[in-house]
């Protein structure tokens, strides 16, 4: 428990300075349930970070997180004072990181939060060279997801990230933007790709069984959604 940046084994993951390498995560379990206004993940509370040095807005490099999974419950406190934002079963939020077979099945409880997901709350791959793809691979979220804005039973929203080969298969319940696999889908190097949902969604706007919404023309290519649920 704490006010931000609250993981069950890592709170913040992220590069020390911009440019440079992050810690990598491999073969490795949390199953404590974790609960903070917001940047909060079953394992990984932030995976990478955007934030102010020496003026300018930089990135601070998440790591790649492997063959690891979370199992705990993950809620988001409210405040008066602060949003709650950024709440996922595995990683709150990830920026410039990367998931590969990698798992969450706890609930991830967050009614008044944004950008909020089974697996991950918000994830950004967006990379000024377009070195290297960022994804989230073969991985998957089986937990209830609750939030209130762009909300995901995989991820709430993807900027610039890539999804291929990962499924969702709990049940979704939003306001605005949500999706059984993605709540929002953004940019015009995101795409997801051989993934499917499976769970019930509810919402009042921008409700889909598969993506909410999306923005910038991104991709959607071999993925389905069960549309008996």
């Amino acid at each position: 428990t704490g006010d931000s940046l609250v993981g069950g084994l890592v709170g913040d993951n992220s590069a020390a300075m911009p440019g440079s390498d992050s810690g990598t995560i491999l073969n490795s379990h949390a199953g404590a349930s974790v609960e903070a206004y917001g940047l909060v993940g079953g394992l990984v509370g932030a995976n990478g970070d955007k934030r102010q040095l020496f003026g300018p807005t930089r990135i601070f490099s998440g790591g790649t997180i492997t063959n690891s999974s979370a199992s705990g419950t993950v809620a988001v406190t409210v405040s008066p004072s602060v949003t709650g934002e950024r709440a996922g079963g595995l990683v709150g939020q990830m920026y410039l990181g990367n998931i590969t077979r990698s798992s969450a099945s706890g609930t991830v409880d967050a009614p008044d939060a944004t950008h909020v997901g089974g697996l991950v709350g918000y994830a950004d791959g967006t990379e000024s060279n377009n070195r290297r793809v960022r994804t989230i691979r073969e991985s998957y979220a089986t937990g209830d997801v609750t939030g209130n804005e762009s909300v995901g039973g995989l991820v709430g929203t993807t900027r610039n990230e890539t999804i291929v080969h990962s499924y969702a298969v709990g049940n979704v319940t939003g306001d605005t933007a949500v999706g059984g696999l993605v709540g929002n889908h953004t940019g015009t190097n995101a795409n997801v790709t051989e993934a499917y949902a499976a769970g019930t969604v509810s919402g009042g706007t921008d409700v889909g069984g598969l993506i909410g919404t999306t923005q910038a023309s991104p991709t959607v290519e071999s993925a389905y959604w069960d549309t008996e649920t």
